[in-house]
């Protein structure tokens, strides 16, 4: 019996010191990550303009990042091809850790499962280090337009345009939902506009009728009254715009409502932050604590509240267990419509 106990203890204690050796290279790897980012410099690519919404936020994360990395954090824009051309050069970046970028899964998405022209990354391969934010996808129209509501433009019978980006990119994914979750036979997707702060403008304007794209980088134009919201894609109304119904209220059916739904879940993981695939786990387990760091900042959260941007964390592990959820089982029927038209 005492031979037993013996066996026990020494196992036991065995078991612990193997236990307190992974810990202890653990968190030598750390270190020696930590010892890698001082002094380095993180290109973090954003794949639109500058002054757009996708933009704001990797700015608001520099001081921050540089804070709990030690490295100095530089923005790329790479814009072109509804975020393509930018989410391209993510992908292809050296695998050392030093490229980090704006992702936007809305219209990425969409574009992988289709299958694309141009399309050179795989979602499914991406280092995910966290939800940004949440962004409902609104549709809005000019102040100028005869369209009041929602219900109003489902009457129309006269040609809608709806400016958008690349045939990759969320705001043409988002038209595209509109057109073909309504059965709107009258719309047309002008393409071709650098960013979205360009489809606002064609939209101020009346070069357009109208456009989809996030809340956030919408919202400052429909309060000055130069956007009128007609509706969200969200599972319910959205808090900075509670009189605008969301497209679930007008009663979808079938593969409609199926559209409707595929577009409005990658709305949930509209804003993340990656890196290339491909780095070394010592380097993504660093980067996903500095990046939390950053993210529960005091001083970020008190900023962005001020300044009127939602954040909204999520760990880099729950993304892209959502994305792998995404793929196993993707939206056929909206799939089958996306590939007659792109």
């Amino acid at each position: 019996m005492k031979k037993i106990i013996v066996c026990i203890l020494c196992l036991c204690l065995f078991i612990s010191f193997c236990l307190f050796a992974v810990a202890a290279v653990k968190e030598g790897d750390l270190k020696e990550a930590a010892r890698f980012y001082r002094g380095k410099v993180i290109t973090s690519i954003v794949p639109t303009k500058p002054g757009g919404s996708y933009d704001i936020y990797a700015r608001l994360l520099i001081p921050f990042l540089e804070k709990y990395t030690g490295a100095k954090v530089v923005v790329k824009n790479i814009s072109g091809g509804g975020g393509t051309m930018g989410i391209n050069a993510m992908y292809r970046a050296k695998p050392d850790g030093l490229t980090i970028g704006n992702l936007m899964i809305a219209g990425t998405s969409h574009a992988q499962m289709v299958g694309a022209e141009g399309i050179d990354y795989d979602l499914l391969k991406f280092t995910y280090l966290c939800r940004l934010t949440d962004d409902p996808q609104v549709f809005v129209v000019g102040k100028n337009t005869p369209y009041r509501n929602f219900s109003d433009l489902l009457k129309a019978k006269e040609k809608i345009k709806l400016a958008s980006t690349g045939t990759s990119g969320a705001t043409y994914i988002g038209a595209l939902t509109i057109k073909l979750g309504f059965d709107l036979a009258n719309v047309d997707v002008i393409t071709g506009y650098q960013g979205g702060q360009d489809c606002n403008l064609a939209v101020m304007r009346g070069d357009v009728v109208g456009m989809v794209g996030s809340v956030s980088g919408r919202l400052r134009n429909i309060k000055d009254g130069d956007l009128r919201p007609l509706v969200v894609f969200a599972s319910k109304r959205v808090p900075d715009l509670p009189e605008v119904p969301t497209v679930f209220e007008f009663g979808a059916r079938g593969d409609k409502l199926n559209i409707l739904k595929a577009f409005t879940i990658t709305s949930d993981y509209a804003r993340v932050l990656v890196a290339t695939p491909g780095i070394p786990a010592e380097k993504v387990e660093f980067l996903r604590i500095a990046v939390q760091k950053s993210m529960q900042d005091p001083k970020l959260l008190e900023f962005a509240k001020k300044q009127g941007y939602e954040i909204n964390y999520l760990p880099g592990k729950e993304v892209e267990k959502a994305i792998k959820e995404m793929f196993a089982n993707p939206p056929k029927a909206l799939i089958a419509e996306l590939k007659k038209v792109m």
